[in-house]
């Protein structure tokens, strides 16, 4: 293991450490609720539904939610437009965001000072619940992830099919602050993997703002980075093009929720996904992007201009966490950051997943 990632690693185990400290008296010894959780959507149901469904519940009391956003993408689209299009103020719920990083977000879920984090199933998160912090992947994410992935400049190629994952050997890779320890790398494992390589092949460069790694792989600073819209549309306008897709069949991020959503006041938590499923339903089905109000929408939530949101294609959404995502995750730590973890064995979905939140509000309850 190369010196600037055992760095990295000791930082995440810090952060655990720190996390389960602050958050052990307010963690909750056993949940008394009666909701049987569910990690993975039931047989036969679609959260897919008509315009304007599930029809909105408004909560007989105003109530607000706190969410915590480590950053604004359109992958959290039906988030942002749910607050900007009034969905959540159709359930009486006052959506508000609370900026920090993830390890300070997943804190304040502890202390039950957020409600609701957008994160990845990093190593400290997976590494914090099994030591007993309350947090819950509770829904996904994008289910489709068009032009997202580990994007290459042109020493290597100008397409997939002419590259040869072994010429990464020497390479440097932009990562964002978690490397090969958050799934947003994935296709950077995939790549090393199929090219017989491992993280200390490679040179990872933690860049935290996405502008600053496309201006720097554009440069030639970095010979790679993983990019989603709209940043990837910039790189392959600079003649850089997508080596490895991310998998389609894995979720790598979504919404954590503390006890509050999912026991102590359950009906807000279900009225909060009911507003994200309408607005997907409604506003972000098909091309939304030709939808002007909807642009306009996530232009004024992302502080883009909309030019930069239309240039890449519409993406799909589903609040689903898909099967075995967890599990897959866990082998990249394993397989590239193997001291990332600190328990053993392997944690299963059902031990972190729990879309019974999602399944309510798709079934109109």
């Amino acid at each position: 293991m190369n010196r600037a990632f055992r760095r990295h690693v000791v930082t995440v185990a810090l952060a655990a450490a720190a996390l389960v400290t602050i958050t052990a008296c307010s963690a909750p010894a056993e949940s008394t609720s009666s909701h049987e959780a569910v990690s993975q959507l039931p047989d036969g149901l679609s959260l897919a539904g008509p315009v304007g469904t599930p029809e909105a519940k408004p909560l007989s009391s105003p109530t607000t939610i706190k969410v915590g956003l480590p950053a604004k993408s359109e992958t959290i689209a039906p988030l942002l437009l749910a607050h900007a299009a009034g969905e959540f103020e159709k359930e009486n719920l006052t959506v508000e965001y609370v900026s920090d990083t993830a390890p300070n977000l997943l804190t304040l879920l502890g202390q039950k000072k957020v409600d609701v984090v957008y994160s990845a199933p990093t190593a400290l998160v997976l590494n914090v619940s099994n030591q007993g912090v309350d947090l819950t992947w509770a829904g996904g994410l994008a289910s489709s992830w068009t032009d997202s992935g580990l994007f290459l400049g042109a020493k290597f190629g100008s397409n997939a099919a002419e590259f040869d994952p072994k010429k990464l050997e020497g390479a440097t890779i932009g990562v964002f602050p978690g490397g090969l320890t958050a799934p947003v790398s994935y296709p950077i494992y995939q790549a090393l993997t199929d090219g017989g390589l491992t993280g200390d092949d490679v040179t990872l460069t933690t860049i935290s703002d996405p502008t600053t790694m496309l201006q720097a792989l554009n440069t030639g600073t970095i010979d790679g980075a993983v990019f989603a819209p709209p940043n990837s549309a910039g790189a392959m306008r600079n003649g850089a093009f997508l080596a490895y897709p991310y998998r389609s069949d894995i979720s790598t991020g979504g919404y954590f929720v503390g006890s509050r959503l999912m026991v102590e006041d359950r009906v807000a938590g279900v009225a909060f996904f009911r507003a994200m499923l309408r607005t997907i339903n409604t506003h972000l089905t098909g091309d939304y992007h030709a939808d002007a109000d909807v642009v306009a929408n996530l232009s004024a939530e992302m502080g883009l201009e909309p030019a930069a949101i239309t240039a890449s294609p519409s993406l799909e959404f589903s609040l689903d966490v898909l099967p075995n995502s967890v599990e897959a995750i866990q082998e990249m730590y394993s397989e590239m950051a193997p001291d990332a973890l600190s328990y053993e064995g392997v944690t299963s979905q059902g031990e972190i997943v729990d879309l019974s939140l999602v399944i309510d509000a798709a079934e109109g309850r």
